[in-house]
């Protein structure tokens, strides 16, 4: 079943790594080559309002400075000068900060110049790569570098299943903890899931391995990290490792305030009818404040949809069951859907159909019942959303840019609109 029912943050890996002696240095603008708007060789003219346009899929930076143009080149915005070129490669994408730009089967380059800083013969995913919060280390696949020199400085265990030609894969990684602590995903083959590791970044040293606790079960941080949770264990206290009370079987989740623990157990064999529970517990005292069954093809649902919970754990969606069918072959069906309080059991809302399949419309009731955003809605800078293939200004309903055909995205920041292949942006005001 947790084959199924679980999701694994794939990615593909990359090989062991060369360093190069230079430093890395601040990098500095480079003079503009030209400010001309390159025409897509499928197009005869370009939409009115576009201010920057190239052949291929495109990735503006996080901070906006740049966009990289996939097997093309990386061009500067917002004067479109052409910064350097990009080979023929399967993926290319930016660091969290946009200093820094990782190219499939070549290494990480500075975003600014394009000079190599540090060389890779592996395929750059997003996850596979990050830059900590000070800027002063790269983790690469399984490699730790320090960015003021360039030198490694540490390995950890980050591999996962292999996938298509003998290709590792690598699991969810961040900084926490004000950037203290490494948090990553390592895949454990034994019991073939996934396990939570924290590792100290001053001493390389484990703080917590998921894998030192039964298979299957969770394991967290608070958000103050004062606390931590494992499924099937208990919640201790850090770093003195006081038990405070014990948790059921499965994988625990804090809530944004770290007020609830929401503690979700699946079915013990993939031919079980078991449902998957999800019980929800005070941080602070361990008190049951609700419990909830929910069939596995409805839990496989929400799941997919990014309905199985929210940030604050206060809400949740559950399916409305009726069984057809007699004795053993009673067979549960999903006649609605709905919004529930998690602290009361009271039902907020209700889809007002017969919805045994949540299709997209479903979700966005869902989400909004929720205090989410539509998934079909992009806010960027807190101003602009999109809506179906139009960008309005959420302050005045007032339609910015209307296009058929490719759907629109927002930049990170909020200034652009853009189309991503091919590459067409739009100055928004």
């Amino acid at each position: 079943m947790k084959h199924i029912i679980r999701p694994l943050m794939v990615g593909v890996a990359m090989a062991a790594a060369c360093i190069l002696p230079a430093a890395a240095q601040e990098s500095t603008p480079i003079p503009p080559e030209t400010t001309e708007i390159p025409i897509p060789p499928e197009a005869t003219a370009l939409p009115e309002g576009v201010v920057f346009a190239a052949p291929g899929f495109c990735l503006i930076s996080p901070d906006e400075t740049n966009v990289a143009v996939w097997h093309d080149a990386v061009y500067d915005l917002p004067s479109g000068a052409k910064r350097f070129d990009l080979p023929e490669v399967d993926w290319v994408h930016h660091s969290a900060d946009g200093r820094y730009l990782f190219i499939s089967e070549s290494g990480m380059h500075d975003a600014q110049t394009g000079e190599l800083l540090i060389a890779s013969n592996g395929l750059y995913l997003p996850g596979v790569a990050e830059v900590s919060p000070d800027r002063n280390l790269l983790v690469e696949g399984n490699n730790v570098y320090d960015l003021t020199t360039l030198e490694q400085i540490a390995t950890i265990d980050r591999n996962g299943p292999n996938y298509g030609e003998a290709l590792p894969s690598y699991g969810q990684i961040e900084f926490v903890n004000e950037g203290r602590w490494l948090a990553f995903d390592r895949f454990d083959t034994e019991h073939e899931n996934w396990v939570k590791v924290y590792v100290d970044v001053e001493t390389w040293e484990t703080i917590l391995d998921g894998g030192d606790y039964p298979p299957g079960m969770g394991l967290r941080f608070s958000g103050d990290f004062t606390h931590y949770a494992v499924g099937g264990e208990g919640v201790f206290s850090y770093p003195a490792g006081e038990k405070l009370f014990d948790l059921p079987r499965g994988q625990v989740e804090f809530s944004e305030d770290s007020s609830v623990i929401m503690i979700t157990t699946y079915p013990t064999t993939t031919t079980s009818n078991e449902p998957v529970l999800f019980t929800y517990v005070n941080a602070a005292s361990g008190e049951q404040i609700n419990r909830f069954e929910v069939p596995v093809l409805a839990y496989i649902q929400l799941l997919s949809r990014g309905l199985v919970s929210e940030p604050t754990l206060t809400r949740a969606v559950m399916p409305v069951i009726t069984e057809v069918g007699v004795g053993e072959n009673m067979t549960p069906l999903i006649r609605t859907w709905q919004v529930v309080e998690v602290a009361t059991g009271e039902v907020l809302h209700e889809l007002e159909r017969v919805v045994e399949v949540l299709e997209f419309e479903d979700v966005n009731i869902l989400r909004e019942a929720l205090g989410l955003p539509r998934s079909d809605q992009q806010f960027a800078g807190g101003r602009y959303v999109i809506w179906g293939e139009g960008i309005f200004d959420v302050e005045t309903d007032a339609l910015i840019f209307a296009r058929e055909g490719s759907p629109f995205s927002l930049s990170p920041l909020g200034t652009y609109a853009y189309v991503g292949n091919p590459c067409m942006l739009w100055e928004l005001p």
